[in-house]
């Protein structure tokens, strides 16, 4: 093509559409992202005098930390959301009667600072559109003393089952938990993982190389009692 103009016009009406692609796909389109709060899934078997706290999203937070190699520089990519749903059952009188119920996570609505690592998160990592929720089903629970006055800090574990899209795993997670009132615990949960394990696989990037195969998960968590008796 002789016509520097028309060249020229041609390049500018390229950018203009790659310009228009990003802006819908990343700020136009309609989210996939429901606005009402994650519900949680009841626990029904609660004993009569427990009392049921419910993970509070609007002070709750999870997240996955991992490093890998971006355009020849060290970087830790932190994923976030808000989105976490779950109960506890806590008989105060009994603490090893303790129940947690199904925590559920929004994988649609995880986030990093880089819109097209995002990109590549939901559309082929976490394939978050057939598989919008990451769940951890508790199967049981130790070291966890009988008793425990407000104010004070409890350190135990909590072994389950992890489902992130159609793969499911024994996983076991430490908790750090306090009672800040009878009403209100806080704490902190974490555990790492392999991605092979669940076929997390990381699709081919210019500049992104050498991506931890570990992977840690956190959720920080806020529980606040709403009901002396499970639903």
């Amino acid at each position: 093509m002789k016509d520097p103009v028309l060249r020229g016009g041609l390049l500018v009406l390229g950018l203009g559409i790659a310009v228009i692609a990003v802006v819908w796909r990343f700020f136009l389109r309609p989210s996939t992202i429901p606005q009402e709060p994650l519900p949680s899934i009841p626990i029904t078997d609660a004993a009569a005098d427990a009392v049921i706290f419910e993970i509070d999203p609007t002070e709750s937070g999870v997240r996955f930390t991992l490093n890998e190699t971006l355009r020849g520089q060290p970087k830790t990519v932190v994923g976030v959301t808000k989105r976490v749903a779950g109960q506890i059952a806590l008989d105060w009188a009994d603490l090893t009667a303790v129940q947690v119920g199904v925590i559920q996570v929004d994988a649609r609505a995880f986030y990093t600072d880089d819109l097209f690592r995002d990109e590549s998160l939901h559309a082929w990592i976490l394939d978050s559109q057939d598989y919008p929720l990451i769940t951890f089903s508790p199967t049981g629970i130790s070291d966890l003393p009988a008793q425990i006055e407000v104010g004070e800090t409890a350190v135990f574990r909590i072994n389950g089952d992890l489902t992130i899209r159609d793969t499911t795993r024994p996983v076991t997670f430490t908790v750090t938990a306090v009672p800040i009132t009878t009403t209100r615990l806080e704490g902190r949960v974490s555990a790492t993982i392999n991605r092979s394990d669940f076929a997390l696989n990381i699709p081919q990037a210019p500049g992104v190389a050498n991506v931890d195969e570990i992977v840690l998960l956190e959720i920080e968590f806020v529980a606040t009692a709403v009901s002396n008796r499970p639903k």
